[in-house]
């Protein structure tokens, strides 16, 4: 027993199983995108072997490698653990990770998950599985009504061709039964029956069954029987309501192919649901039940609650939790509400763990710091007060708009046109940011995004043939016959073109795109994504045409004469509409459709009627430009209450939708003035009605009696385009970069004004980060991490901050953190912008990421992880660097002992305590995680992709931690250990979006494959 407790404490137990445990981990993780979440969850995580199809061995399952982790470190902690004061933050992590192991011993024995779908007004008083189906025999009642379950049989149990025999009914009525099953399928496809026998009863007269692929996510897979009763031939389908009936002796049952239900000891009932989404988006906001639990066996005794995303309801044992909505096309009250229902009697086990773990390693840096450690050196002020007024001075000129903004702001209206506000995806932002994000979603780069806007609103023809559409692919472009252009950008007509010459093409990768989505090649991708930024392009040109000159007859008919030798607008016309409409009429009537025997009025007015269909046509489809505010009385309800930002609408809509009144009139006549100032190049009329706009937005913002996010939008307007203005991470780039050239510079010519110079441009690029960062959180009310491209941000910042503060902190080796710094920095920036490819990048978030609590918590922990994590892999490269580079000096000078080895390195104490505070963040951040599923989802745990990842780096930590404190790592294998943490990372935090799979269907990329 003393040998098994020794070898079980050893620390080589954890080295050995620990790798195992990882590569399991990974492995698993990828299975899933091949396999589903729920095979591949179930193979390589839950089953204790595994047995691989084609390999004749069993492996160890991962219940047993947490096993064996489970009992190393309960012997350790109670029989080889020495009990100091010094070790009690060692001992109280210990001890909070043996309470998580051991309540996930016991939510994965006793937990049980399901959910309840109802639609309003329906109860229920049982849970369905997610994953599991059965087949279920009810009687039916007297009045035709279903009883309860009879007999049930799991899916997977009922193996082809077995008869199974069983009894049904009670007393005199009980009557004996056999059935076969012909075929049963976990996924099913329906087809059509080709031959059809007498034995065929209900749909097996008329369809079969044929096994095909599993679905990735089993939620959606649809399973399916054949099977025999008697002479008798049914087939059953998961949740299709024809269901087989049998006569057993004068008495009916009904055989069901369902989800696996399991009864509750209450019932549910839902009230009302509701859903919030994003203006002008299908993205939801929030989501939220308003339900009634009632005990039968308790008369009288009911509860109500309100259920929304990361809000549960706890009740006698169970948890229920808003998982989603079923939408049904027939308005919000149509919805089915999905709740997830939890029974976990390990619940709090994570709670305890995570307060555990965060405490325990908190009390070991503090005890290690100031009793290990000594007190920190003495910080050098004139050097600090030199980074500060640098600091203030980069801020300053900063602020001060700089030659580029008025460049970009080629007249002197564009300006004062940048801040009108404009709804789009989401939010109501400045119409530069709208500008902004198309031209960069267009042609990949956002320069001069305002004269673009200007011309492709108020002069379309002009801005069909400005080249704005890039095309990157080379076979693209070769597949539509296009000229090789450096830039690679093309203009509307262009591309217009060049599909109407292979609309074969484009018609057969439309075709297959319908069919099969998953069977494009990358090439078929990219022209489809071509196809929409054209389109997406044709409704930004047609946005304002109604307002914009058609050409008037010159010798009109009575009822346009008022308008001969002017212009008109298709607004104008639209009153003249019926008037124009019967010319045409009467025209055709008495000359037919022959347009060459029309005089030249006549021309001119068919030309004139073609011209407003055309645009009316294309007006139907250009919803995107929504600068329109729609009152309630506009849309039929409560006179003089402004609607919130919602119902915000593009012009066009506002006119075919009927929605004009004479509140929106004078906005309308504004942009009206403003399309005819523009043509006029009349600057004081544009003036004027951009002011118009103006006063219209604000008078509204402060007559409606729901101002909370109107007000704060349209005053945050200024700020984002003082945001755009200054472009703070553009500068903290090149200020880093700066401060990077410069340390180069100075380890070849180390003077005192060269390292002034680096600090400069690195305490000012931090500067300008944090601003941007700031700025960001302000506009979208949120922590700046609901993105990859915040979060890469935010590392950045966490990296630069963190090695600074030590520069400051560590005179000697302050060269070092420098240099750290300035790599950091530039790296993760240039990180980022490849995450900021198209679009807007200040994001609306889905419903469940739509909390700044979770958001401040757990996403801000965990990204401050990796940013102590790629702290840790930089240090450990530079020393691994160092050494490499003193051993060529050492050998060239033939002198031994100048060798820098890495046991003896100087920075080998720092980056052991980098690598506890990187453990300390990424470890709390992942538990917090953890804590959130089980606020939001129902389940703590759940082997998600994005969860495996976060797992990996902490179990990666560990790992080397462990080694090396008991010595059985060496120096160089533990710093190159260290140096790995950036591919760790870089796994857990990119690789898992690559994958495009699991519950976080939040952050999914491409443009991190390169």
């Amino acid at each position: 027993m003393n040998i098994m407790v020794k070898t079980l404490a050893h620390p080589t137990m954890v080295i050995w199983v620990m790798p195992l445990v990882m590569l399991y981990l990974v492995v698993g993780t990828i299975a899933q995108k091949y396999m589903g979440l729920y095979d591949a969850t179930r193979l390589f995580f839950r089953d204790v072997v595994i047995r691989l199809d084609g390999v004749p061995v069993m492996l160890p399952g991962f219940p047993i490698l947490i096993s064996i982790l489970l009992l190393s470190l309960f012997c350790k902690i109670m029989f080889k653990s020495p009990w100091h004061p010094r070790r009690a933050g060692i001992i109280i992590v210990h001890m909070g990770v043996l309470v998580l192991l051991a309540g996930g011993v016991v939510t994965s024995i006793g937990a049980q998950e399901g959910y309840v779908d109802l639609a309003e007004g329906e109860a229920k008083s049982f849970v369905s599985d997610y994953h599991l189906r059965e087949l279920a025999i009810y009687p039916v009642r007297a009045d035709g009504s279903q009883g309860e379950v009879l007999v049930s049989f799991a899916h997977e149990t009922l193996t082809p061709g077995v008869w199974r025999s069983f009894y049904l009914g009670d007393g005199d009525k009980r009557t004996s039964i056999s059935l076969r099953v012909l075929e049963s399928c976990r996924n099913c496809k329906i087809e059509a029956r080709r031959f059809v026998q007498e034995s065929h009863q209900g749909m097996a007269t008329k369809m079969q069954i044929v096994p095909q692929e599993l679905n990735k996510e089993d939620e959606r897979n649809l399973a399916g029987l054949t099977l025999q009763i008697k002479d008798q031939i049914f087939l059953l389908l998961e949740n299709i309501p024809s269901q087989a009936r049998i006569d057993l002796g004068g008495q009916e049952f009904v055989l069901v192919l369902e989800r696996q239900i399991r009864p509750l000891p209450f019932r549910i009932e839902l009230q009302n649901f509701n859903r919030e989404m994003h203006p002008g988006t299908s993205l939801p906001r929030a989501f939220q039940s308003r339900v009634r639990i009632s005990e039968p066996g308790n008369q009288g005794a009911s509860w109500e609650s309100l259920i929304g995303m990361n809000e549960p309801l706890r009740y006698k044992g169970y948890t229920l939790y808003q998982a989603s909505f079923i939408e049904n096309g027939a308005g919000a009250g149509a919805d089915v509400s999905v709740l997830a229902v939890v029974e976990n009697p390990a619940r709090i086990f994570p709670y305890i763990s995570g307060g555990a773990i965060c405490l325990g390693l908190m009390i070991h840096l503090l005890v290690g710091y100031f009793i290990r450690g000594g007190q920190r050196p003495r910080q050098r002020r004139r050097h600090l007060m030199l980074i500060g007024l640098a600091s203030l001075s980069c801020l300053v000129v900063g602020l001060t708009p700089g030659p580029s903004f008025a460049q970009s702001l080629q007249t002197a209206y564009s300006a004062q046109f940048a801040q009108l506000p404009i709804l789009h995806e989401g939010r109501i932002k400045p119409m530069e940011s709208f500008a902004r994000a198309l031209k960069k979603e267009f042609s990949g780069r956002d320069e001069n995004a305002i004269p673009w806007m200007l011309e492709a609103l108020f002069n379309p023809e002009k801005a069909q043939m400005i080249p704005i559409l890039k095309i990157a692919r080379r076979d693209i472009i070769l597949l539509l016959d296009l000229p090789q252009r450096p830039g690679k950008l093309y203009s509307y007509q262009d591309v217009l073109r060049a599909f109407e010459a292979k609309a074969d093409i484009w018609a057969g990768t439309l075709k297959q795109a319908l069919e099969d989505e998953n069977s494009l090649s990358p090439a078929q991708v990219e022209l489809i994504s071509l196809r929409r930024k054209l389109d997406k392009l044709s409704t930004v040109l047609s946005s304002l045409s109604l307002f914009l000159p058609l050409n008037v007859p010159t010798d009109p008919p009575d009822f346009l004469i008022s308008y001969q030798g002017q212009s008109l607008t298709y607004l104008e016309a639209l009153g003249h509409q019926y008037a124009i409409d019967q010319y045409m009429r009467d025209l055709v009537a008495r000359k037919g459709d022959a347009f060459e025997d029309y005089t030249k009025p006549e021309r001119q007015m068919a030309l004139l009627s073609f011209a407003m269909a055309s645009l009316r046509q294309a007006g139907q489809v250009s919803a995107l430009f929504k600068v329109i505010p729609i009152s309630e009385q506009s849309s039929g309800q409560v006179f003089g209450k402004v609607l919130p930002q919602s119902l915000w609408q593009s012009p066009w809509d506002h006119v075919l939708s009927g929605q004009s009144s004479p509140q929106t009139a004078p906005l309308m006549v504004a942009w009206g003035d403003l399309a005819m100032a523009y043509h006029s190049q009349n600057k004081q009329d544009w003036q004027v009605a951009v002011n118009a706009i103006s006063d219209y937005i604000d008078r509204l913002s402060h007559r409606t009696t729901t101002q909370t996010d109107l007000d704060a939008q349209l005053q945050n307007i200024w700020l984002e385009t003082l945001y755009n203005q200054i472009d703070p991470f553009s500068l903290s780039l090149y200020l880093y970069a700066m401060g990077l050239l410069g340390l180069l510079f100075y380890f070849y010519v180390p003077r005192s004004w060269v390292l002034f110079l680096s600090n400069f441009g690195l305490w000012g690029g931090l500067v300008f980060h944090i601003l941007g960062i700031g700025l960001r959180i302000y506009i979208l009310g949120r922590p700046p991490v609901g993105t990859l491209y915040e979060s890469v941000l935010f590392v950045g910042m966490v990296v630069v901050l963190a090695a600074l503060w030590v520069a400051a902190m560590r005179p000697p080796s302050r060269q070092i953190w420098l240099l750290l710094a300035a790599l950091g920095g530039v790296i993760l920036h240039l990180l980022a912008m490849s995450q900021d490819q198209s679009g807007d990048t200040m994001l609306m978030l889905t419903a469940v990421l739509n909390t700044n609590f979770w958001l401040l918590t757990h996403v801000l922990t965990i990204t401050a992880g990796y940013g102590f994590c790629i702290l840790c892999s930089l240090l450990a490269h530079f020393m691994m660097g160092q050494a490499v580079w003193s051993r060529f000096e050492a050998l060239g000078a033939e002198m031994a002992a100048t060798h820098v080895t890495l046991s003896s390195h100087k920075m080998m104490p720092a980056l052991q305590k980098t690598s506890l505070v990187a453990l300390l963040f990424t470890a709390v951040g992942t538990v917090l995680g953890g804590i959130w599923a089980d606020q939001s989802w129902g389940r703590f745990w759940g082997w998600d992709p994005k969860e495996n990842g976060a797992l990996l780096i902490v179990l990666w930590l560990v790992w080397l931690i462990h080694g090396r404190i008991s010595n059985k790592f060496s120096a160089p294998f533990w710093v190159a250990g260290m140096g790995m943490m950036s591919v760790i990372v870089a796994l857990s935090w990119f690789g898992v979006n690559l994958l495009n799979i699991g519950l976080h269907s939040y952050g999914f990329t491409d443009s991190a494959a390169f």
